[in-house]
């Protein structure tokens, strides 16, 4: 089977590329597969070698005469039989139904969010903001945008693939479909298989984020400041970048809150390996992937009930803790049991580390091929 890859961005350090990165990986044992992108970020071992990349010519724009002949030309000479479109709410969606279209080609559109998410981008920021009193002033109108860009996309697919099941009736109800109609799926996000998760543990607390607003990384920093002090033994640990860091490190220094460490961009997994608890406090999520890899390595989490299909991750008390949504003085009351209690931490620990192993990539990828019509002999 020729699988084309259609990508805003590939390679990159998103969760979207780090995925595609992994399931490629699985699928190209046994298909052709190919990558076609717009945005390219540069980095050690972003990309896959032995897959073929194709770029778009005009990188900095979506639709235009050019990428559309580019791609048709791609889609013409492999002879692709299925498109998979890694959604990432990029405006590029025409090229891949109209090639899906003219010829004949299956598409499978994969949205990488949850499917409300713009909901929770409305009040993203203060309304004395001027973004925010955009984002509120505008809300009708770009949720309208996003209702009927989402229609368009189900008209022009073969398979709509959701996230978590928990999103399927979010979905229906937003656009207006029945929950039945068979045209939506899902299929969770896929982690590598774990070498080992037995290294020992310190007494660290981890975030592993990209520094943006939406992950409410200051909210977290709030919570430490009232922790802090009954962990006084304990750190704070923070691996990823983005636009808020400065904001985030002034307010380290400012609020003087200690023990706080900012690691930048670098490879989470010996963080996970390393760290008892794991916080999570985003406004909005579509899987959480982060998440599941600190449980892989026995890092147990802690987390705002924010988005749905947390629950399809994590068993409440069992493999970790989901806490009402700003609810601070919960969240901080579990974190505190688990540090007071090494016995229940370590029980929570082995439990997640159970639990990741559902999402190992073998077990996903069952649901791939039998998406895409794939013998599992092949």
């Amino acid at each position: 089977m020729n699988i084309l890859f259609y990508m805003t961005r590939y390679p990159g350090w998103g969760g979207i590329e780090n995925v595609t990165s992994l399931i490629v990986s699985e699928l190209s044992k046994t298909e052709n597969v190919f990558i076609l992108s717009h945005l390219q970020q540069t980095g050690q071992d972003l990309s896959l070698s032995d897959i073929t990349l194709y770029e778009m010519p005009d990188k900095d724009k979506w639709v235009t005469p050019a990428n559309c002949r580019f791609a048709e030309k791609i889609v013409v000479d492999h002879s692709i039989d299925a498109i998979i479109y890694q959604d990432s709410y990029a405006s590029t969606e025409k090229i891949v139904c109209e090639l899906a279209s003219k010829l004949s080609i299956k598409l499978f559109v994969f949205e990488h969010n949850s499917p409300l998410y713009i909901y929770n981008k409305r009040d993203l920021d203060p309304i004395t903001t001027i973004k925010g009193f955009l984002r509120r002033v505008l809300h009708k109108y770009l949720l309208n945008k996003e209702i009927e860009r989402k229609k368009y996309l189900l008209s022009h697919c073969k398979k709509y693939v959701l996230l978590s099941e928990k999103f399927v009736p979010e979905f229906c109800q937003l656009i207006g479909v029945n929950n039945s109609d068979n045209r939506i799926t899902y299929i969770n996000n896929p982690i590598q298989v774990s070498i080992n998760h037995k290294v020992k543990k310190e007494n660290l607390i981890l975030c592993v984020s990209r520094l943006a607003k939406e992950k409410r990384v200051d909210v977290m920093l709030d919570m430490w400041k009232l922790a802090c002090e009954q962990l006084s033994n304990w750190r704070f640990v923070i691996v990823g970048d983005g636009m808020e860091r400065d904001k985030l490190q002034s307010k380290v220094e400012k609020e003087s809150i200690p023990r706080v460490e900012f690691m930048g961009f670098t490879n989470p997994i010996p963080y996970y390996q390393r760290s008892k608890i794991f916080w999570m406090t985003s406004k909005f999520e579509g899987w959480g992937l982060t998440l599941v890899e600190a449980m892989q390595q026995g890092c147990v989490p802690v987390v705002w009930h924010s988005f749905s299909s947390l629950t399809d991750i994590i068993d409440n008390g069992i493999s970790g803790g989901v806490v009402p949504n700003n609810d601070t003085s919960s969240f901080l009351s579990f974190v505190m049991t688990l540090a007071n209690n090494t016995e229940l931490l370590d029980q929570m620990s082995n439990s997640a580390f159970e639990k990741a192993k559902s999402f190992e990539i073998e077990n996903i990828m069952e649901k791939w091929k039998k998406l895409l019509g794939i013998s599992f002999e092949s």
